[in-house]
């Protein structure tokens, strides 16, 4: 068994789509892994052309954006 002091924290990352009043508004949650969350908002995007997408962690710092 790990150390509980050495344990990886795996923190979810929203995926978000902003709404034409300029709302942030999460769409999906990803787990902390680029190409997932890559994959997620690719496939948003795709959904929304015309949306700009973001990926943020839980304190809402920007991971990644389209």
């Amino acid at each position: 068994m790990i150390p509980e002091e050495t344990q990886m924290i795996v923190e979810n990352i929203n995926i978000q789509l902003q709404d034409s009043s300029g709302n942030w508004r999460t769409f999906s949650v990803a787990a902390n892994h680029p190409q997932r969350i890559t994959s997620e908002m690719q496939a948003l995007q795709k959904r929304f052309p015309d949306k700009r997408i973001r990926a943020v962690d839980s304190s809402n710092r920007i991971v990644d954006m389209l």
